[in-house]
């Protein structure tokens, strides 16, 4: 958004760039300039000079945002709790060693980068919601919460080198000895939140549930298809008996399958058509 187009739908904004402190020449980056968005005014400056519902537009970017982020450091998470027992179990060697720590302290900037920008869009969601219950969906993110869901914690900010990894083996069986019960380990909060495991909205996982409840619609037909053939095929009574009941428990058991599957994804809002 261009200054002047800015100061069309926030009257606010042309005072603050006027009182702004003004840039050295030709050191201008266009990915670091300020955009006074409404989460920068105050609460006062965004009423008066915040036209239509462009705080709305900011709240909705900034949430988009943190979920984003948070999905991205889970899944760096998990890529380095893998990689670390990956390697401990198949990497040796001073320069395995040393492509593996380079490899290690790619991942652990890239968590940098996520927690940053998590706090940054957190911070922007607070100035322009306020407190509310929606903390409790996206809080305030620690180093402590960067861990998967086994306990495995990736501090943010320490450096990690070949020593690092190579002191893991020492490390793990260190405090193998002191871990907590199962029963007593706590899973960190961006595990919990809204989006972690999936939100039910996923059109494949619809898709999927069509086509298993389909098939198994189909195996309860064929095996009374199967029932009704099976007068052509066999004269014994005893034998034809057996195969009549055998058939029928087949479509039973297909039909109770679909019922109950049916039933589970209802009960959780997954209705399949």
């Amino acid at each position: 958004m261009s200054v002047e187009g800015q100061s069309m739908s926030m009257n606010e904004e042309g005072p603050l760039v006027e009182e702004a402190p003004a840039k050295v020449k030709g050191a201008e980056d266009v990915e670091h300039m300020h955009l006074w968005l409404p989460s920068a005014l105050t609460a006062e400056q965004q009423a008066l000079g915040c036209k239509g519902n462009i705080v709305k537009i900011e709240e909705d970017l900034r949430e988009a945002q943190c979920f984003d982020t948070l999905d991205t450091i889970r899944g760096v998470s998990c890529t380095k709790r893998d990689l670390y027992s990956f390697w401990d179990k198949n990497i040796w060697g001073q320069v395995w060693m040393t492509h593996a720590a380079a490899f290690m302290m790619g991942l652990t900037h890239k968590l940098e980068v996520g927690a940053a920008k998590y706090r940054v869009a957190q911070v922007a969601l607070l100035a322009l919601r306020g407190l509310g219950e929606w903390e409790e969906r996206l809080r305030v993110l620690q180093a402590s919460d960067i861990r998967t869901m086994d306990g495995a914690v990736f501090c943010i900010g320490l450096e990690e080198t070949d020593n690092d990894i190579s002191c893991y083996r020492k490390r793990k069986k260190d405090t193998e000895n002191f871990c907590e019960g199962e029963g007593f380990r706590t899973v960190s909060w961006i595990w919990t939140t809204e989006g972690a495991l999936g939100d039910g909205s996923n059109a494949q996982l619809h898709s999927e549930m069509q086509r298993c409840l389909k098939s198994l619609e189909q195996h309860a037909l064929r095996w009374e298809s199967a029932r009704d053939k099976s007068d052509a095929v066999m004269t014994w009574e005893i034998l034809l008996e057996g195969m009549r009941a055998y058939a029928d428990s087949q479509a039973a058991v297909n039909c109770a399958l679909a019922a109950s599957f049916q039933a589970l994804w209802l009960k959780n809002a997954c209705k399949v058509e």
